[in-house]
């Protein structure tokens, strides 16, 4: 799968750039991948979601704006080990390596792609960490069991924020199947 994955990503690589250059209009590109949202390296194209790298910085301003009195503090994050979860992760560390007032520690796990991978060893990686924040940087079904092994884990219980994804807001595909233990997260 990794491997498919790579060449795909490739193969979209070598289309973007090929209609970039011949000034091509390729809008709304379905994905949120950085690439697809770069106005200045390839203004022809346009991602339909919001870029994860976009979101990431979002995550860290909503800290810094909502988490004023326990400034700085320390982010946990469980990360998709794939082109997807490196886009939040190295733009969230970006974000907080300039902001150390925000963030004093950033705290990265990453997870397993493998079909039928589970999140718990990670998850209680970084519930031991006791982050004040924790982010899911997945996809997928780790949307789910993120939220319920941070319920588990006591990360909900003592976390002031949890932030899920915009991939993962969906009611029906993460928040019902996560049942109670996805009251309270933020998108």
């Amino acid at each position: 799968h990794a491997s498919s994955h790579r060449i795909l990503f490739g193969q979209g690589r070598r289309v973007i750039d090929t209609l970039n250059d011949a000034c091509v209009p390729h809008p709304f590109a379905v994905t949120s991948h950085p690439t697809w949202g770069d106005p200045v390296g390839r203004p022809w194209t346009t991602g339909l979601q919001l870029s994860h790298s976009t979101e990431a910085v979002l995550w860290g301003s909503w800290i810094k704006s909502n988490l004023v009195a326990d400034l700085p503090v320390k982010v946990a994050a469980l990360v998709r080990a794939a082109a997807f979860g490196v886009a939040y992760e190295s733009t969230f560390r970006d974000w907080a390596d300039a902001n150390p007032d925000v963030v004093a520690e950033f705290v990265a796990v990453s997870h397993s792609t493998a079909p039928g991978a589970t999140v718990a060893n990670e998850m209680a990686t970084i519930a031991a960490s006791d982050p004040d924040v924790f982010i899911s940087m997945t996809a997928g079904n780790p949307c789910v069991l993120a939220i319920q092994e941070a319920d588990r884990s006591g990360i909900t219980e003592t976390a002031q924020a949890l932030f899920t994804p915009s991939v993962c807001k969906t009611i029906s595909g993460t928040m019902e199947p996560a049942g109670d233990a996805s009251e309270g997260w933020l998108v």
